[in-house]
């Protein structure tokens, strides 16, 4: 069964043994930014900050709002506001100061990354896709051949995607650790994925009857950064 939505939680404890759905209940956990972020935070706790850093310092607006301003005293950013239920690059946007931050949404506003990697001169993200099968136990699948889609504003869609084959034939000419930055990248998908087990493997007790109901397939934006 392919849908779009999340399936309400009577129609999930309806399956039968042969059916199969594409979503697991509190999916939304790793969807949502702020969710996500919270679910890393706990993580980052549990294990230390050094062995989780995996996103760049973060704050959840308007709860954190107060934070953020002690914060902003001593690193000035620049810092980039999301809206936490958007995607394709909606409500995204620089700012330089804290009276420019709306208080009357839900947003994550997070300390830009100056050092990104270039490809021709132009910013790109990694897009990864990533399919679970299980949370109990956490089954997770990578596959290999993402894309890099680079933010070239001439370019509206012609071109403007690399495959990852690609991308990593580029850097290697480039001189760059192609061995190095796949091993981080998965281990970054490893450790954003089960930030959100715990409370995704109990819904699915409470909610699947069957541990092979459902499955659910992700994207993973990746920034790729470099010292210096």
């Amino acid at each position: 069964m392919w849908t779009g939505s999340r399936l309400k939680p009577y129609l999930l404890c309806s399956l039968h043994d042969f059916q199969k759905v594409n979503h697991f209940p509190r999916s939304y956990e790793l969807m949502r930014k702020d969710l996500l972020y919270k679910n890393i935070q706990r993580m980052q706790q549990a294990h230390g900050v050094k062995n989780v850093h995996i996103v760049p310092q973060t704050f959840v607006l308007p709860s954190e709002y107060q934070v953020f301003c002690s914060y902003f005293i001593k690193d000035k950013g620049p810092w980039i506001i999301k809206a936490v239920a958007s995607s394709r690059g909606r409500g995204i946007y620089l700012v330089s100061n804290p009276n420019q931050i709306p208080m009357d949404e839900n947003i994550l506003v997070s300390r830009y990354i100056n050092n990104l990697l270039l490809i021709d001169d132009f910013k790109f993200d990694v897009r990864l896709y990533v399919l679970v099968t299980s949370y109990d136990p956490l089954t997770i699948y990578l596959y290999e051949e993402g894309l890099a889609s680079c933010n070239d504003p001439e370019v509206e869609d012609y071109g403007n995607k690399w495959s990852m084959s690609v991308m990593l034939r580029y850097l290697k000419q480039e001189g760059k650790d192609t061995t190095l930055l796949m091993s981080q990248v998965e281990d970054l998908v490893i450790k954003a994925v089960p930030s959100a087990e715990l409370q995704i493997a109990t819904a699915c007790k409470m909610f699947v009857p069957h541990s092979n109901n459902c499955f659910g397939k992700t994207v993973c934006h990746i920034l790729v950064c470099f010292p210096g």
